[in-house]
């Protein structure tokens, strides 16, 4: 066999491949997209029972039928009736149920806020699959019901995104505007993660444009990234910060993909919101 020859057969193979490997994703990106939902199964999950007694479970139905789960966590400095408290919707990432947060978010309650840990479609003990417009359905029915209550103050809503719960916390933004909006270790879109993929944006079901909602959005936002991460390039976050109309930025040196979780990073965020909140009536 020639070199020509050799040559040729070996661009027709990675060509093949290529193609091949774009098929597969286009049939099967819900399993790379939301892994959470086909690795984590109800049995390895905490038990219901190991809540707080404080905590509120809360089921939604989809237009489906499938029932959604969320957690709802309440403030540890509530001055109400006096006063209705804040409150953070806290939307995950890909790989983990709700069941992982709620130690994590355990410093919001002491600052007086309400947590609400809504559950993505088909992860933990909620029905259905997961994508993007559904869960995007599923959040604005989960705030509808946290801003109903009498003890929450509806002009003090914020949204803390990450990773793929970023690209939530946006396009939630875009239908319902928060007090302030909290972008962690998140993506530009998801069309270019397809591409760092080598898969073809236009096959792409789920684009979470998060780029599109900040342009157009007025909200403060704070964005959080470490510098070495490999899930999701710093980079993503640096044009996020660009295209931001409204943006505080910070990164955090040799981080990944999950910040440190210690004083300097709640120090952050609590001046962020303390700027931003107090004026809010």
């Amino acid at each position: 066999m020639t070199f020509k020859r050799l040559l040729y057969l070996l661009l027709k193979i990675v060509l093949l491949s290529f193609l091949f490997w774009n098929l597969l994703f286009y049939f099967f990106q819900e399993y790379i997209i939301f892994p959470g939902h086909y690795s984590e199964k109800p049995t390895d999950l905490a038990s219901p029972i190991s809540l707080e007694k404080s905590f509120e479970r809360i089921w939604i139905k989809t237009e489906n039928g499938d029932s959604v789960e969320a957690w709802f966590m309440p403030s540890l400095r509530s001055n109400f009736p006096d006063k209705p408290n804040p409150a953070v919707i806290f939307l995950h990432g890909n790989g983990r149920s709700i069941d992982y947060w709620p130690g994590r978010l355990h410093q919001y309650r002491h600052w007086g806020f309400s947590v609400l840990l809504p559950e993505y479609r088909g992860y933990g003990r909620s029905q259905g699959n997961p994508g993007q417009i559904g869960i995007i359905n599923d959040m604005i029915k989960f705030r509808q019901w946290l801003v109903s209550r009498s003890d929450i103050d509806p002009q003090k809503i914020v949204y803390h995104g990450f990773s793929i719960g970023g690209g939530v916390a946006c396009q939630l933004a875009a239908r319902v505007e928060p007090a302030a909006l909290i972008l962690q270790s998140t993506f530009i879109n998801a069309s270019r993660m397809t591409i760092r993929h080598l898969a073809f944006p236009f096959l792409l079901r789920h684009p979470f444009a998060n780029d599109q909602v900040l342009s157009n959005l007025n909200t403060p936002v704070l964005i959080m990234h470490g510098t070495n991460d490999l899930t999701i390039p710093v980079s993503h976050s640096r044009q996020l910060h660009n295209l931001a109309k409204n943006s505080t930025y910070y990164e955090e040196e040799t981080a990944g993909h999950h910040l440190s979780i210690d004083s300097r990073y709640w120090k952050r965020i609590r001046n962020f919101l303390s700027l931003h909140l107090e004026d809010k009536k």
